[in-house]
Order: C-alpha cells, then structure tokens, then sequence
C-alpha cells in the first residue's frame, strides 16, 4: 500500500486531480478568494467558484499509519540494513516488466541509493536492465560520477543538455499556450514542474513509462526526527501544501510513499541516527554513510548550488517573452496582473499562479467556455 499524493478537486461535475476536468463551460471566476496562491492552503477554494478542493478526510491521500517509533530497539547498522532492503523491495513491488522505465539521477544521496539498490536487484536477477538514468536538474557531471562509482556502466539521459546557458536550461517550461497542463490550471505558482515537462522530450509514451523519484525522502525522514510532526501529520501538511497538485508524468512511483518502507523506517529508528543526519537531511544519507561509505566523497549538489549557477533565474528573453504572453492574455484584458508583480525567479511566486491560470483561461474559452470575472 503506498500514500496516494495528488489532491483532488471537484464539482457538481465530479472530481479529479486535474483542475480543469471538473469545470463546467460556465465559470466565474474570483481572484480575491483568500488563500489561492498560498504555498500552504488551508481552504478550498480554486480560481472558480464552481469548482473546490476535496478535503483531506474525504481522500485516498488520507492515511494513518500505525506504528511506534523505535519499537525495535535497533541500531544505526541495523536501521540502515533494514532501511535499504525496504527500498529495495518497494521498487521491486512497483517494477511492471511491460513498461519503460526511467530511474530519476542527481548528484543526491538518495539517487546514490537508487543506483545502489539497482546494481543489487539486477544481480540477483528480480529486475531487468531495461531502464534509464536521466537527469534534469543541472547536476549532469556528478550524477555521472556518481554512477560510475557505484560500478554501474551506464551513461546518463541528461534533459536539454545541449543548452550551455543556464538561464535557458528550463525554457520548455514556458510555453504559455500549455503551460496550464504542468501547472494545473494556476493551482501551483512555481513555474517549472519538475516530474513533468523534462519527460516530454523522452521518446516514450506516458502510458508505457513508469518514472522512479525519491519524492518525499528529505520530509518523511524529517518526521522520524520531529516528536510533534510524525508520518501521519506529515500525510496531511503534504495534501495541503501545492507540491501536491504538481501533475507527474507518466505512472511516476515514489518508493518513500510506500508504507511498508515507511513502517520500517519508523519501527527501526534510534535516535543515535541523528549523529549521522538531521532535519533536512534523507534517511538515505544515513545508509550511504553506514552501508556504502565509498559513495561519501563525491560532492552532493543542493538547491543553493543550483540556484547560484543560474539554474533559477530566467534569461532576458525568457523573461520578457512570459510577461508578453501573459498581456497578451484574455485574463490580463480582464484583471492586469493583479496585486502580483512579474518576476524573472524560478521560485513560488503569485504571478506565476496567474500566469497558470491565464493560460487555462486561455485555453477555455478557445474551447467554448464563458468565464465571468467578479
């Protein structure tokens, strides 16, 4: 059993994670709602009036996960042993021969067990080698080294990895006119999806791929580590929070979700691992050091070297071209921007709520659709 992840909206239509599918051809839409484009929502309100979210009690999302932290009276050797075979199995029981598959790689500890665990379960013959490492957030060159140093003789998939400007690097992500599908409609206001739009440019078909993440790693370990903040509450902050209605491509498999994995984690936890992570920090850190310490010495990438290598900030012409296409907008004749104000950053920002909903709009009324502004 794994948790369930998107959230839901619906309408007197029905429901779905998908925004778009449960509104009616008639819409009034009201941007003074509280709460639309807060990163954590506590309501339920979309852009439209016609169309809510379902609330976290009413979901599959909402999972109680029953278990007493360090109930085994473990130690860090045996948590990591225990933590990684769990891993294993949880790709394992998702692995569906009949499809692609493509394995997530960063620079990342958890990509470091990823890489682990495969070379494992393809030596003892319980997976094929009919997989890809692709990676799609700048960190190419120490992805690859990671691999290599696990032993593993593959070559990285890297997404647009003949753009030497990283103010380009995410430009797929801005076409205006579909930028409304990775985006749900404005429901999440960062402008790039990171489980969707990079795997566009893969030549497999959505319903035949199945994409491995490590989603969910750095907050289910930081719940291990909070007294007040268990797995259970992190299932609900999750459904609240917008990563939750980020569209994912393909059938993406998340094996931190999967609840045998995390009743694992949880039953064999000692606070003696937090000599070796702490909040902030994956579990999988602690079995890279424990398990595969030969891994340690290879620089790990994060979101501030990312960001200072100008993965995060848009060109000029990017920059001038999404505020053209958003005034050029059926919204903006309706409402201008807003109290939003353009940004160049690739980061959670108001305007580009609007700039997702401006392009759902958009995409509404070219298919008949009356929206009603108050």
């Amino acid at each position: 059993m794994t948790y369930s992840r998107p959230r839901l909206y619906r309408s007197m239509y029905g429901q779905s994670k998908w925004l778009h599918e449960v509104l009616p051809v008639n819409l009034t839409i009201d941007l003074h709602q509280p709460g639309l484009f807060d990163l954590m929502g506590f309501h339920e309100n979309t852009p439209f009036l016609e169309a809510k979210w379902v609330p976290y009690n009413e979901t599959p999302a909402r999972v109680y996960l029953p278990v007493t932290q360090g109930c085994k009276g473990s130690t860090v050797d045996l948590l990591a042993d225990r933590v990684f075979g769990a891993f294993k199995l949880a790709i394992l029981t998702k692995w569906d021969a009949r499809k692609y598959h493509v394995m997530t790689c960063s620079s990342g500890y958890d990509s470091r067990m990823m890489l682990c665990a495969m070379k494992e379960l393809m030596a003892d013959g319980l997976v094929d080698d009919n997989f890809i490492l692709f990676e799609a957030d700048g960190e190419a060159d120490l992805a690859q080294e990671c691999i290599n140093a696990v032993g593993l003789d593959r070559k990285l998939q890297v997404y647009n990895k003949d753009q030497d400007n990283p103010n380009e690097y995410h430009a797929l992500s801005f076409d205006f006119k579909n930028a409304w599908i990775a985006l749900n409609g404005g429901m999440v206001t960062y402008p790039v999806n990171r489980w969707f739009t990079p795997f566009l440019t893969l030549p497999y078909s959505q319903k035949n791929t199945q994409v491995f993440t490590y989603y969910g790693g750095n907050e289910t370990s930081k719940a291990l580590m909070m007294r007040n903040q268990n797995i259970n509450w992190y299932f609900w902050w999750h459904y609240h929070h917008q990563l939750a209605t980020f569209p994912l491509y393909g059938e993406m498999v998340h094996p931190y979700y999967n609840l045998d994995l995390q009743t694992v984690m949880n039953e064999y936890w000692t606070d003696e691992a937090l000599k070796y992570i702490q909040p902030g920090d994956s579990i999988a850190k602690l079995v890279i050091q424990v398990k595969f310490p030969e891994l340690m010495g290879i620089y790990k990438m994060g979101t501030g070297d990312v960001k200072a290598a100008g993965y995060n900030t848009l060109s000029n012409r990017l920059y001038e071209q999404c505020k053209i296409d958003y005034e050029h907008s059926w919204l903006f004749k309706q409402v201008g921007h807003g109290n939003t104000c353009p940004t160049n950053q690739i980061e959670y920002n108001p305007w580009w709520g609007m700039y997702g909903i401006a392009s759902l709009c958009d995409h509404l009324i070219e298919r008949g659709y009356k929206i009603n502004v108050v």
